[in-house]
């Protein structure tokens, strides 16, 4: 399957607007948001994650702000006997039998919490960074979902259920009203749908609603240079199709073909404004325009599922996942699947698989394999490995080891970059891109 580097465009436009782009806390000490109050911060850890910030001036107050999306911050405080001190918020206060005072809460992701206010004699802490429960995804589902019933009855007043994607775009641009997938909708059964297993109640928000107001303005498809290494494959488990667009995103503007708007730049600008995205996927050998609402499954302040490694504000991953899985009518179709079958989707070329091939060199040593992988390569064909999945290992009677030593996840997709032959001597070398690893290549 051949790739080259160019877009179906020919010349580069910016049409995602990657060109007016603030890179994500540049100039900030903060990673993912920023706290309500303003004061004198200080990290409670090395590398940020969790900061106290103290307003000198107003009584002294502290507040305690978590940057980190994926875990509950519970501080626990003790301040020394004779502190004159209010508890404030959610904090609770404890008054010890030594004289001392304990002030305890939990922050949660992106949140900031007010904590105390006065004079303080000393004080010592104990934090404690949690993973996030589902009872705390469920609470935040509960409530989002109030507002995702406003808006799909919003969206059956301006367009009928069965109305078509540009017919329900244009009412929505025409009432600069966001857009609402009705076909799609942000509920657990599109999470559901494709696996008999349970999948755990998981909150569906928009950027505007998982960022914080200044950092959803800077919310784009792409802020930073597409490559394999940007994709976070997240929580669902379709390592199949991550890997796939891993593979693809080798060559940026076969990504950004991807969701170019069909008829012209504009169209999708505006679309964009009011939160819709296209998606093209060939399913079949028919090219399939899909449109989607940018809500996603969200946990801790980003997606859940696949998306952009290290920065929320990058939409693409994400948005492909979703429109893949809107594609096959749910989430859960994406659990198991064929990383070629995803290929073909994304790209629109055949696919051939080498299993058979692999089994013959088990028996010969593998020279005819290398020799077509060297020619392939050579022809710039698009060429991928898959490692055994735990159970296919497990069958085999392997423990994996031999893979882990590599760096190679069960069950991952890697791109062949590079094969080279030393046919005199016997040697067959072949180039990986790992895209689950700190180590590249």
């Amino acid at each position: 399957m051949l790739l080259d580097s160019g877009s179906m465009s020919g010349t580069f436009v910016d049409e995602f607007d990657e060109g007016v782009v603030t890179k994500h806390g540049q100039s900030s000490i903060y990673r993912f948001g920023r706290p309500l109050y303003k004061g004198t911060p200080t990290a409670c850890f090395d590398g940020g994650l969790l900061f106290r910030i103290v307003e000198e001036n107003n009584k002294n107050r502290w507040s305690f702000y978590n940057d980190v999306p994926n875990s509950e911050m519970n501080v626990e405080v003790i301040f020394g006997p004779n502190s004159d001190i209010k508890a404030l918020g959610n904090t609770d206060m404890t008054k010890l039998s030594d004289g001392s005072i304990k002030c305890t809460v939990v922050v949660y992701p992106l949140e900031t919490e007010l904590f105390i206010e006065g004079v303080c004699n000393g004080y010592k802490s104990n934090i404690v960074a949690k993973e996030l429960t589902n009872e705390y995804l469920e609470d935040v589902a509960v409530q989002n979902t109030s507002v995702i019933k406003g808006e799909i009855s919003v969206m059956e007043k301006l367009a009928a259920r069965d109305a078509s994607p540009d017919d329900a775009l244009a009412a929505c641009i025409a009432k600069k009203t966001k857009f609402l997938d009705l076909t799609f909708p942000p509920t657990q059964e599109s999470l559901q749908t494709g696996t008999v297993t349970r999948m755990k109640v998981i909150p569906w928000e928009r950027p505007s609603m998982f960022l914080s107001d200044e950092n959803a303005l800077q919310a784009r498809l792409f802020r930073n240079d597409i490559n394999p290494n940007n994709i976070d494959e997240g929580e669902l488990g379709d390592s199949w199709f991550t890997g796939a667009l891993a593979c693809v995103a080798e060559f940026p503007n076969r990504i950004r073909d991807m969701f170019r708007h069909p008829r012209s730049l504009d169209e999708g600008k505006n679309e964009r404004a009011i939160g819709a995205y296209r998606v093209t996927f060939n399913k079949g050998g028919w090219w399939v325009n899909v449109v989607v609402d940018d809500y996603l499954p969200c946990s801790g302040g980003q997606p859940i599922f696949a998306r952009s490694y290290g920065d929320p504000l990058e939409l693409w991953v994400s948005l492909a996942q979703k429109a893949y899985a809107k594609l096959y009518g749910g989430y859960g179709f994406l659990v198991v699947g064929d990383p070629l079958h995803a290929l073909q989707d994304i790209t629109g070329y055949p696919c051939s698989s080498f299993n058979t091939a692999f089994e013959t060199a088990k028996l010969n040593g593998g020279e005819e394999l290398f020799g077509h992988l060297l020619h392939y390569s050579q022809a710039h064909h698009h060429t991928i490995l898959v490692t055994p999945t735990r159970n296919a290992l497990q069958l085999q009677g392997s423990t994996g080891e031999a893979y882990e030593r590599l760096g190679l996840l069960p069950g991952h997709v890697y791109k062949v970059l590079k094969v080279l032959s030393f046919a005199e001597s016997g040697v067959f070398l072949l180039l990986l891109r790992n895209p689950w690893s700190a180590v590249a290549i």
